[in-house]
C-alpha cells in the first residue's frame, strides 16, 4: 500500500505520528503467532509510524545514500527495522527510542559503505593532496586510546552506578547516558538537542533533571581521561560496607 509524502518536514524528528498506540501494536505483532493477523498490525498500525520515522531520520541527518534511491533507502531501513523489531519488548525503554537508534545505525551503516567505496574509487593524487599521513597516525592513535579507555570507564561506572550515584532518579539517568554511550563511535551525528530527546525518551525525567547528571558525568570523565593519558590512573574502587571510595 503506498502512502503520501507529509507535506512538511520536521527539523528534529517528532514522535506525534510514534503513539501510544504504535507501541502497543509493536508488542501485539511480537507476540502474535498468526501470520496473517500480524501482517495486518504491521500494515495498518505500525508501517506508516516505521516509514514516517525514517524519512525524518534521512532528512534530518542527511543520510543520502547515492548508491541507492532515496525510497529505496527507506524500504531497505524499514525492512531492516521489521527484521529487529522482535527485539522490543515492554521493560526496554520507549519504542519510538529503540526503533529511531536501530534506524539510525543502519542509515550510519550503509553511508559509510558508500563513502569508504567512492574514497576508495577516488584518483590517487586526489587522495594523496587531501592527506597528511602523520596526523592521520597520530589520530588514529588518539582514537584507540581513547576507545580503550571509553570501556574502560564505561564498565567501571555501571558496576559501581549505586555507589557513585545516590538516588533512584540519578542511577536511572546515568544508566541511560552509558547506554546511549555505547553508541560513541557516532555520537558526534546526533545533535545535543536530540540526544537529549533520547535520554528524556528512556528515563522520563526532565531536561533540568538530566543536565546535573551529564555535567557531573563529563567533569568525572576528562578527569579520569587524562589521568589515563598521562598513565598514573588508578581506577577506584569502592568498599561495598561502608560505601567509602578507596583508590
Amino acid at each position: 500500500m503506498m502512502l503520501k509524502k507529509p507535506r512538511a518536514k520536521a527539523k528534529i524528528p517528532k514522535k506525534n505520528y510514534f503513539t501510544a498506540e504504535t507501541e502497543q501494536s509493536i508488542l501485539d505483532f511480537n507476540s502474535e503467532k498468526d501470520e496473517e493477523i500480524r501482517s495486518k498490525i504491521f500494515r495498518d498500525k505500525i508501517y506508516f509510524a516505521l516509514d514516517k520515522l525514517v524519512e525524518n531520520l534521512i532528512h534530518t541527518y542527511k543520510f543520502y545514500n547515492y548508491d541507492t534511491t532515496y525510497e529505496d533507502l527507506k524500504l531497505d531501513t524499514v525492512s531492516f527495522l521489521l527484521e529487529k523489531l522482535e527485539k522490543f519488548t515492554s521493560g526496554r525503554g520507549k519504542a519510538f527510542s529503540f526503533c529511531t537508534k536501530v534506524a539510525w545505525h543502519f542509515l550510519l551503516a550503509s553511508n559509510t559503505r558508500v563513502y569508504e567505496k567512492n574514497k576508495k574509487l577516488a584518483p590517487l593524487e586526489i587522495v594523496d593532496d587531501s592527506r597528511n599521513l602523520v596526523n592521520e597516525v597520530l589520530r588514529e592513535e588518539i582514537t584507540d586510546n581513547l576507545n580503550i579507555f571509553i570501556e574502560l570507564w564505561s564498565e567501571w561506572c555501571i558496576q559501581n552506578l549505586d555507589e557513585i550515584y545516590k538516588t533512584e532518579k540519578e542511577k536511572k539517568i546515568a544508566n541511560a547516558i552509558l547506554e546511549i554511550f555505547k553508541t560513541r563511535n557516532s555520537l558526534e551525528s546526533f545533535s545535543k538537542k536530540y540526544l537529549y530527546i533520547l535520554i528524556r525518551e528512556q528515563t522520563d525525567y526532565s531536561t533540568n533533571d538530566i543536565t546535573p547528571i551529564i555535567n557531573k558525568m563529563k567533569k568525572q570523565f576528562y578527569s579520569m581521561y587524562k589521568e589515563f593519558n598521562s598513565g598514573k590512573l588508578t581506577f577506584p574502587t569502592f568498599n561495598k560496607r561502608d560505601k567509602k571510595r578507596t583508590i
